[in-house]
């Protein structure tokens, strides 16, 4: 990682995690509260968050040889864009070029969009009083700030999935937004397909046989699929095809990522114990879970390639949904809001001890 970069990574973890350190005692102060209402923070708490995330992220450094590094070129060169697959970004690259002429504004834009993604959603997911604690989880949790800095795409693309499925009701909306999502990136194109097939197919315990069976194949290390995906995704995006070379210089942990699995499983074995133990009805509630695991289950078959954890952010990014929102949707525990504060807490200081 590039130094500059590294300080600012550690820095803004840092700001975040002081924030949910504050939270966490505002919450666990309020003794006289009864116990399963959760402390509201204003709309000024909020706008401020989202204010400031906006900033940190378009004035993050640029650094030397980075992602972020490389989208600036990009910018002030725009016919390096003749090479990118994804269409969507091209133009929207083209376009910010051609009216500002200002990569500051270029970044600053993207990260409008990448963060009020987050917010739109929210606000149909989540009652307005939980906002503020709901966002910071968010934004506080381990990828986040990555996909808002570096692989800006992928992010980008993600933010505009999230508002087409708080829109999802709206069809033809909804239909636009996840074209323009994959056309930003191609890999949201997993998450939308995920979406889709969870509104038919409900049955929570069919999605967990085949994660099962994705992580027998992600141990085995069965290359018939990743020899598949080098012979298709490869002419789907050559980006897919550099990941999956096993001759590519680059220095990165492959191979199976015991880590990362154990990271995986931990949202897994939260919304099954919200489900059957505490007997969670909540429809909305149980499609994200199944979408998180069949997403999942796609990293998990080409866990070995180069960047394979960018893929998994492709479920990674639903963590905070599947730990906070059936406790803003309805009553679950009796002291349900230490249970928040200790899973904001929680998330958020993986989040820095990771990025230590």
């Amino acid at each position: 990682m590039d130094p500059e970069q590294a300080v600012a990574y550690k820095t803004v973890n840092l700001f975040f995690l002081l924030i949910a350190i504050f939270v966490f005692l505002s919450i666990g102060s309020r003794r006289k509260q009864k116990e399963n209402i959760i402390p509201t923070f204003s709309n000024f708490f909020v706008v401020s968050l989202l204010l400031i995330t906006i900033l940190l992220i378009t004035f993050f450094p640029v650094g030397n040889a980075t992602d972020k590094f490389r989208y600036e070129r990009m910018f002030n060169e725009p016919f390096l864009l003749i090479t990118m697959s994804d269409l969507g970004w091209a133009a929207y690259t083209y376009l910010i070029k051609i009216i500002f002429n200002n990569s500051t504004i270029y970044f600053l834009i993207t990260a409008f969009v990448y963060v009020i993604g987050y917010y739109i959603f929210s606000v149909k997911m989540i009652p307005k009083k939980y906002l503020f604690v709901f966002l910071l989880a968010c934004f506080g949790t381990f990828g986040f700030l990555s996909y808002g800095v570096n692989t800006l795409r992928a992010g980008f693309g993600l933010s505009l999935l999230l508002i087409a499925i708080a829109n999802s009701k709206k069809k033809s909306v909804f239909l636009i937004l996840a074209v323009l999502s994959v056309l930003f990136h191609k890999s949201t194109f997993i998450p939308i397909v995920a979406y889709i097939v969870t509104y038919y197919l409900k049955d929570t315990k069919i999605y967990l046989t085949v994660w099962f069976f994705a992580l027998i194949i992600a141990i085995t290390d069965i290359s018939l699929i990743s020899d598949f995906l080098q012979k298709y995704l490869g002419n789907f995006d050559n980006r897919v095809t550099t990941y999956l070379d096993p001759q590519e210089e680059v220095e990165y942990n492959t191979g199976f990522r015991l880590g990362f699995v154990l990271y995986s499983l931990v949202p897994i074995i939260i919304g099954y114990y919200y489900i059957k133990k505490m007997m969670i009805k909540d429809s909305t509630y149980i499609r994200f879970f199944n979408m998180y695991i069949m997403t999942n289950s796609v990293w998990l078959l080409i866990m070995r390639i180069i960047y394979s954890d960018r893929i998994a952010y492709l479920s990674w990014f639903l963590i905070p949904i599947i730990f906070l929102l059936p406790l803003f949707r309805q009553r679950v525990f009796v002291n349900q809001r230490l249970y928040i504060s200790f899973i904001l807490l929680g998330l958020i200081f993986f989040n820095f001890i990771m990025m230590l």
